[in-house]
C-alpha cells in the first residue's frame, strides 16, 4: 500500500513522507491514513506562518480569487480553548476569498482547499491578529487554530435586490432544486441554506406579482424550510416559516401540523393546540396528530396541576401572612428624579414594540430594586446561566387585576430565580397596592422573592403586606392597558405573545410622568 501510495513521489519527498508514516505505526501500532494526514503538514508559506493539515480530501478544483467561499469553521487557541465557532451558531461563514475580508492566513489556507475538504489551519499571529491580538478572546501575538469545512465556493452572484424578478425565480428555482437533493441525502442543514437562500430571492418580489408559478415556488420553499427546522429541532424558525405560509393559507394542513409542533416544543401549549386540531380536521386518519394532540393536552394537565401547586397561595385573599403583622403603610410620593428609572421595550403580537418606563423605589427598596435592576441589564448573566429579562414573555395577564412576568427560567410561572443566588426575603412593605400601574414583586409565600414581578391594572388592596411594590409606570400606560385587552386561554395565559423585546436602565430624565401623583394610603 505504501510502495503504490508513494509511487509518483520524487525521491526526497517520499522519505519524508515513510518517516510520517513510520510515526504514525509507532505511535497506533497499526497504520492510520486518518493520522498519517493529520501529522502532513503542509507549509503553506516560507516562513511556516501558514501549515495545513488535511483532515478529510475534498474533490474537484480550488477556489479562485473573489469567489464566494462558504465554510463552517471553528477556532481555537493553542490551549483548546474556542474563541469562534460558525459550527455553534448553525450558520456558515461566506466571504470572498483574496478580497481582504478576513485574516491573511485564511486567504492563503482557504485558497489551497477542495470542495468537501477538512482542514485544520495553524495560523501565526503575523498571519492572524498581530502584535495586538483581538481583546478579549485573542490575546497578543497568538498562534492560532481553525478547523475549516469548505462547503461551497462560486462566482460571486449577482445581490438579490439588483436582479430581475425572472432572474429572482429561476435563483428560487436552483435553490430549491439544490435543498430537494440535499433533504434526500438527509443533509438537513444544507437543504434548509438552500431553502432560505430561495426564499429570500422570491420574497423580495412585491407580493401583488407574486402569482402563478412565483406564488408556487414562494410556498413550497417556506413549507420545506419549515420541514428542514422542525427536523433540525428549531423550532422558532419553523413556526416563522408557517407563520408566512399561513398568511397565504390559514387552513394548510401540513403548515399547521408543523406549528403546532413547534409551538408545543416552545411551551405554548394554549396556542399550539387549535393548529394541530386544524390538521387533524383534514387528516381525521393520522395517528400521529392525535398521539401529538394527547400528549399536548396531558402536558396542560400537568401544568396546571403544578401551578396550583407552586402558586396556590399566590394572589388569593388568604396567605401564609394573614399571620404577620402589617405595618402602617405611607403614601406613595410623587415623581422623584433622583429615583433609578428603568425601561421595558414591549412587543404584543406583531405589533411594534413600545417603551414603558418605570420609577424604582430604589430608596425605600433598595435590595428589590437592584435585583430587578440587575435583570434588566443583564448584567449577571454568564455562559452557564441567563440572567435577564430580555426576551422574556409575561405569562400571564388577568383583566382588571394584573399581568405578570419575569420567570427567566421556565417561561411559564413555575421558575424563579434571583440574583442572590436563591430567594431572598421581604425587604418591606412601605408601599401598597392602591392604583394601575405599580410593579410589585410576585411570590409563593412569605420571603420568596426571585425574578418574577408583575404590574397592576388597577388598585388591588388584598395583596397589601404579601407582595413588595418596587416601582411604578411613569411612562407608557397605554401600552400596559393594551396589554390588559389581550385575550387569554386556559391559566390566564395571553393568546397574543407579550414579549420584553428590551430591557435596561432608562438614562434620561422623565417630563411630565404619568402615574405619579401622590396617594394618601
Amino acid at each position: 500500500l505504501l510502495c503504490f501510495f508513494f509511487s509518483s513521489r520524487r525521491r526526497h519527498t517520499r522519505c519524508r513522507e515513510v518517516s510520517w508514516a513510520r510515526r504514525c505505526v509507532q505511535e497506533t501500532g497499526t497504520w492510520d491514513f486518518q493520522l498519517f494526514m493529520e501529522a502532513k503538514g503542509i507549509k503553506l508559506t516560507d516562513d511556516e506562518g501558514v501549515v495545513k493539515f488535511i483532515l478529510q480530501e475534498g474533490t474537484g478544483e480550488m477556489p479562485k480569487p473573489n469567489q464566494e467561499v462558504v465554510v463552517h469553521y471553528t477556532g481555537k487557541l493553542l490551549d483548546g480553548t474556542v474563541f469562534d465557532s460558525s459550527v455553534t451558531r448553525n450558520e456558515p461563514f461566506k466571504f470572498n476569498l483574496g478580497t481582504g475580508n478576513v485574516i491573511k492566513g485564511w486567504d492563503i489556507g482557504v485558497a489551497t482547499m477542495k470542495k468537501g475538504e477538512n482542514a485544520k489551519l495553524v495560523i501565526k499571529s503575523d498571519y492572524a491578529y498581530g502584535d495586538q491580538g483581538s481583546p478579549p478572546t485573542i490575546p497578543p501575538k497568538s498562534t492560532l487554530e481553525f478547523e475549516v469545512n469548505l462547503l461551497d465556493f462560486h462566482d460571486q452572484r449577482k445581490p438579490v435586490e439588483q436582479m430581475s424578478k425572472e432572474e429572482k425565480q429561476k435563483y428560487a428555482e436552483e435553490n430549491k432544486l439544490a435543498g430537494n437533493e440535499h433533504f434526500k441525502g438527509m443533509r438537513f442543514k444544507e437543504a434548509a441554506e438552500c431553502y432560505s437562500e430561495g426564499a429570500k430571492a422570491v420574497d423580495a418580489i412585491p407580493k401583488a406579482e407574486r402569482i402563478g408559478e412565483n406564488a408556487k415556488i414562494w410556498m413550497a420553499l417556506h413549507l420545506n424550510l419549515s420541514v428542514c427546522m422542525n427536523k433540525l429541532e428549531n423550532w422558532n424558525e419553523t413556526k416563522k416559516n408557517c407563520e408566512a405560509v399561513l398568511t397565504e393559507d390559514q387552513k394548510h394542513p401540513k403548515a399547521n401540523y408543523l406549528i403546532g409542533i413547534a409551538l408545543s416544543r416552545l411551551s405554548m401549549y394554549d396556542q399550539a393546540l387549535p393548529h394541530l386540531n386544524i390538521a387533524l380536521e383534514a387528516n381525521p386518519a393520522d395517528a400521529s396528530i392525535k398521539n401529538e394532540i394527547e400528549s399536548l393536552k396531558k402536558k396542560m394537565r400537568e401544568i396546571k396541576e403544578k401551578e396550583k401547586k407552586v402558586y396556590g397561595k399566590l394572589f388569593q385573599g388568604s396567605s401564609l401572612y394573614d399571620e404577620k403583622k402589617v405595618p402602617k403603610a405611607a403614601g406613595i410620593p410623587k415623581y422623584d428624579p433622583t429615583n433609578l428609572r428603568t425601561f421595558m421595550d414591549i412587543k404584543i403580537g406583531n405589533a411594534e414594540a413600545r417603551r414603558v418606563i418605570f420609577e424604582m423605589f430604589s430608596k425605600v427598596v433598595p435590595k428589590t430594586v437592584e435585583n430587578f435592576k440587575c435583570f434588566c441589564t443583564g448584567e449577571k448573566t454568564t455562559p452557564e446561566k441567563m440572567m435577564s429579562y430580555k426576551g422574556n414573555k409575561f405569562h400571564r395577564v388577568i383583566k382588571e387585576f394584573m399581568m405578570q412576568g419575569g420567570d427567566i427560567v421556565n417561561g411559564n410561572g413555575t421558575g424563579s430565580i434571583s440574583i442572590y443566588g436563591g430567594k431572598f426575603d421581604d425587604e418591606n412593605f412601605t408601599y401598597t397596592h392602591t392604583q394601575p400601574g405599580l410593579l410589585s414583586m410576585a411570590n409563593s409565600g412569605p420571603n420568596t422573592n426571585g425574578s418574577q414581578f408583575f404590574v397592576t391594572f388597577k388598585e388591588t388592596p388584598w395583596l397589601n403586606g404579601k407582595h413588595v411594590v418596587f416601582g411604578r409606570v411613569i411612562k407608557g400606560m397605554d401600552v400596559i392597558k393594551d396589554a390588559e385587552k389581550v385575550k387569554t386561554v386556559e391559566m390566564d395565559v395571553p393568546t397574543e405573545a407579550i414579549i420584553i423585546e428590551n430591557c435596561g436602565v432608562y438614562q434620561d430624565n422623565v417630563e411630565n410622568p404619568e402615574n405619579s401623583q401622590t396617594i394618601l394610603l
